[in-house]
């Protein structure tokens, strides 16, 4: 399990987190993690990861600070997805699934592996360009092969940065429901930073809300994705209802939107 306690950090011109604390998280849980542009999602990330410098203390790992753990151990334990999962490396899908599974946390034999990567590329439909060079896949077939990349290592701690924003609808559902089959399974705890609020109101458990660079709340989706929520973070008019027992939010209008601009854009392209 993984605790975050008063987490703060800041780049050299910007604080970007504030005092986050995300305590009521627990193995199995896929928690999404919303907000607003540059309110800190990949930041936290990243701090959580280990990949940026933080205090001691303040991420906990099954009650181990990560600060003083290897940086072997941190990769073994938790796997960090970027947006960003472009590479010019000259190896096929295949290769590159294989590769992660030096990072796994359990030792087993290449039989085991050979077998673990083969079902996965399976399960994510992605057999078919398993042999093709990973420089010259489209965007949405490498974010694919990334996230196959992540759940062959099978970390304690997954965090998936926008795991679908390249994945057409089909993807998306797909790669979701695995999400939500596996991570309980493994017993695993999984983050995801997520646009969508209706996808991440239906396949995650539990909501973090950033605003301000700080946890607004943490919490069922109900009781997250709410009307005064969406006017407090995200500054939209909105409609939340619950419909077949999943929370959606459909956007109206954005609540900062000047008429005036409007009018004023028209003036300068007339006809």
């Amino acid at each position: 399990m993984i605790r975050i306690h008063a987490l703060d950090f800041r780049y050299p011109k910007q604080r970007v987190l504030s005092e986050v604390t995300i305590a009521n998280v627990e193995a199995g849980d896929i928690v999404a993690v919303v907000g607003p542009n540059g309110v800190g999602k990949t930041t936290l990330f990243k701090c959580i990861a280990g990949i940026l410098r933080i205090p001691p203390r303040v991420v906990l790992l099954n009650g181990d600070d990560i600060t003083t753990l290897s940086r072997a151990e941190v990769a073994r334990q938790i796997c960090y997805m970027p947006q960003d999962t472009s590479s010019n490396a000259a190896l096929t899908v295949f290769e590159v699934i294989l590769l992660a599974r030096k990072f796994a946390a359990a030792d087993t034999s290449r039989e085991h592996d050979l077998e673990l990567v083969s079902t996965v590329i399976d399960l994510l439909g992605i057999a078919p360009i398993a042999k093709r060079y990973i420089a010259h896949l489209s965007g949405g077939q490498r974010q694919l092969v990334a996230l196959a990349h992540a759940l062959v290592r099978r970390p304690m701690v997954l965090l998936l940065d926008e795991p679908t924003s390249a994945l057409d609808l089909h993807h998306q559902l797909e790669v979701l429901e695995l999400l939500k089959t596996v991570i309980p399974l493994w017993r695993s705890t999984c983050f995801m930073a997520m646009h969508d609020l209706n996808l991440a109101a239906r396949y995650a458990g539990k909501i973090a809300l950033l605003h301000n660079g700080s946890i607004a709340t943490v919490d069922t989706p109900e009781r997250v994705i709410t009307e005064e929520n969406m006017k407090r973070v995200y500054r939209i008019e909105s409609r939340v209802e619950r419909k077949r027992g999943i929370v959606n939010v459909e956007a109206l209008r954005s609540c900062t939107a000047d008429p005036a601009l409007a009018e004023q854009l028209r003036g300068l392209f007339p006809g």
